[in-house]
């Protein structure tokens, strides 16, 4: 018989905020339970940090959020910049806001388990020059192509996020946000494949680098929010949005999402979430934003 502790241990951990949750998986040999850090930090928030501890393979039943632990963000020349305060639901929270193309140190400790630590930082701001659209037609649906350029940086690696927001008011007398579907089958999209439709587009400069470029993909019309559908002209905004992330940002999420793609199916190789943080599990990574509204 196998032993346990040599058993590969998928286990998630959920934090609900706002009525949002958060997954976390990693799959790992885990004989003892170590502190567990999740993090995504841009320019526009406040630090915001959640602990918890992993599971091990004898352990059954819920994870546990840790609510006594020490945890300090430090800049580069390791000063403290601020001792996080323990919120609610292992969630530590600051009264800072992290700086474009500023780095930073995390350390966590928690009695009882190893210190763990990790670093990342908020790269620079890459701009959408313009977005020209109109109308078209694919496989029989209309659909608005939009042509987004870019400002790439010279000599740097650059990992991109490209999606597409509106907002409205509903005809229920709502006011709502969505993130809609865009279309990927362009090549330059790592997620492309023929006629696909995704919540994001997912791609790096390694084409382009330093260059302007032009991004090419597309939204269905009309937009169908709860089963209601919309032309252009009820929308507030159309908003694209272009998020440049770290190297550790890009690999976690690549990584989440083959793991997501193989939990389903029996015959998929076991995949291992990227991790950034030593002597323990999770990311601590770091991204800027850049919009450009349409309408």
């Amino acid at each position: 018989m196998i032993n346990k502790s040599h058993k590969i241990l998928s286990f998630f951990l959920i934090i609900c905020i706002c009525s949002c949750e958060k997954i976390i998986p990693f799959n790992e040999e885990v004989t003892e339970p170590k502190i567990v850090v999740h993090s995504f930090f841009n320019s526009t928030d406040q630090w915001k940090v959640f602990i918890t501890k992993s599971l091990t393979v004898t352990d059954n039943g819920k994870l546990d959020f840790l609510e006594n632990a020490s945890v300090v963000i430090k800049d580069e020349q390791n000063n403290i910049v601020e001792i996080l305060e323990h919120d609610s639901l292992g969630k530590y929270k600051g009264n800072t806001t992290p700086q474009i193309g500023k780095s930073y140190r995390i350390e966590a400790e928690v009695l009882g388990y190893n210190s763990v630590y990790a670093q990342d930082y908020i790269p620079n701001e890459v701009t959408i020059s313009s977005v020209d659209s109109s109308t078209s037609h694919l496989n029989n649906e209309k659909i608005l192509e939009l042509d987004v350029s870019i400002n790439d940086p010279k000599e740097e690696e650059n990992y991109y996020y490209l999606k597409v927001h509106v907002g409205l008011n509903t005809l229920d007398g709502n006011y709502q946000t969505k993130r809609l579907n865009v279309l990927v089958n362009n090549p330059i999209f790592e997620n492309s494949e023929p006629n696909k439709w995704d919540n994001k587009g997912i791609f790096t400069d390694f084409l382009f680098n330093g260059e302007n470029t032009t991004i090419k993909t597309a939204i269905k019309l009309p937009i169908v929010i709860d089963d209601f559908s919309y032309n252009i002209n009820d929308l507030d905004y159309l908003e694209i949005r272009l998020q440049n992330l770290t190297k550790a940002k890009y690999l976690y999420n690549k990584s989440y999402d083959l793991y997501q793609n193989a939990s389903g199916s029996p015959f998929a190789q076991p995949v291992q979430v990227y991790s950034n943080i030593n002597g323990g599990f999770g990311i601590f990574a770091g991204s800027k934003r850049n919009d450009f509204r349409v309408l």
